[in-house]
């Protein structure tokens, strides 16, 4: 029997605009039209810790017919560790709630960090990505502190429930892929 499944190939969630500084150079506009030259359905934003080209973004590659992906890479701390989280919004409460992560980084931290916990208290209707080879989990690993990294997977898994994902990044440097990928199995 043939399954009629639509193939979405690629659809990049790690995508950096004008407004990541020194991350990003695309423009929004620049994006939408690369976007629809290579056939990608839907692309995700994910900028260092502010939103604000989301409404840009939106707008920008829904009259392209692509369907926008909004989130946010935060730069957080959990015990005495430093790295990243990227959270997307699931819908208008998720959307609520990254504006919610971002403000209080803008206003409340002068070092551009937010403490893990306040994310895990707005988690509602927010996916979470591990963050990569910057994140929590890698920077753990970086460190050879296997139990930690699983504690704190096993924290996101449970906060997150069914929305949390760990990320695999291949850049050849640093490759705790296999310590990754038994994570994933353990709390994925």
């Amino acid at each position: 029997m043939k399954e009629n499944k639509k193939d979405f190939g690629y659809i990049p969630l790690r995508v950096t605009t004008q407004y990541s500084l020194l991350e990003g150079a695309m423009k929004v506009d620049d994006l939408a039209k690369k976007a629809v030259k290579m056939n990608i359905p839907a692309l995700g934003v994910a900028d260092r810790n502010n939103l604000f080209g989301a409404l840009e973004f939106s707008e920008y590659l829904s009259n392209n017919g692509i369907q926008p992906i909004i989130g946010c890479n935060f730069g957080v701390y959990h015990q005495d560790q430093l790295g990243t989280i990227i959270c997307y919004a699931k819908n208008e409460s998720g959307y609520k709630n990254l504006i919610k992560i971002s403000s209080e980084i803008f206003l409340n931290n002068n070092n551009e960090v937010i403490d893990l916990r306040r994310i895990l208290e707005l988690n509602e209707n927010l996916i979470c990505l591990s963050g990569g080879y910057e994140g929590l989990i890698n920077n753990f690993l970086k460190k050879d502190k296997k139990k930690e990294a699983n504690e704190l997977a096993a924290l996101l898994s449970k906060a997150f429930e069914n929305r949390f994902y760990i990320e695999l990044q291949r850049l050849g440097i640093d490759n705790h892929e296999e310590d990754l990928l038994n994570i994933s199995y353990d709390f994925g």
